[in-house]
């Protein structure tokens, strides 16, 4: 009789369950995978990375949403800015959008950059992606304030640099060790 893929999964979900079940570490499930894979694969352990990326884009996903909700779009209003600062970002206010996009993306991207962490690095930036293209969005709502595709077009931008960086970052950074292999 051959295997059916059901029966595989349901084989390896059974296999992975009792793998959390009866670790004491704390385990999330990332995928399921049919086939051949040992349980390893299918499990992503929470590390110290995670919890600083996670820590900095609470952070930075706040002060990002109340720059972006405010009143005003003026960048002189925050009051954690110097006011030199502010008047500049008043002036190039497309690049403001690719700066705010970078001061949330980056730092997390740069922590989860070990090509044992793509996916997880992928999935935030596609989770600040669709945060802060919401936040674009929620502009229409707003009396003051005006939405625009260039800044749709910049947020965008902006984490596709930041993916673009790492990926080169991790690329150079392995090239020594495939010259001397």
């Amino acid at each position: 009789m051959p295997n059916r893929p059901s029966a595989n999964l349901t084989l390896e979900f059974l296999a992975i369950f009792r793998h959390i079940v009866g670790s004491p570490n704390f385990v999330f499930l990332l995928t399921l995978k049919i086939g051949q894979r040992n349980e390893s694969d299918l499990l992503l352990r929470w590390t110290s990375r995670h919890s600083l990326a996670l820590c900095w884009l609470l952070l930075t996903l706040t002060v990002a949403s109340f720059a972006l909700l405010k009143s005003s779009p003026s960048a002189s209003e925050l009051f954690f800015l110097p006011t030199d600062w502010a008047h500049w970002l008043d002036v190039n206010y497309d690049v403001r959008t690719v700066l705010l996009t970078f001061g949330v993306a980056l730092p997390p991207a740069l922590i989860l950059h070990p090509n044992s962490c793509r996916w997880e690095r992928r999935g935030m930036l596609s989770a600040v992606l669709v945060l802060l293209v919401g936040c674009e969005f929620a502009q229409l709502a707003m009396p003051k304030r005006g939405f625009g595709w260039p800044d749709i077009g910049y947020t965008v931008l902006g984490i596709f640099v930041c993916e673009t960086l790492v990926v080169g970052i991790e690329l150079f950074a392995n090239i020594p060790r495939k010259i001397s292999n």
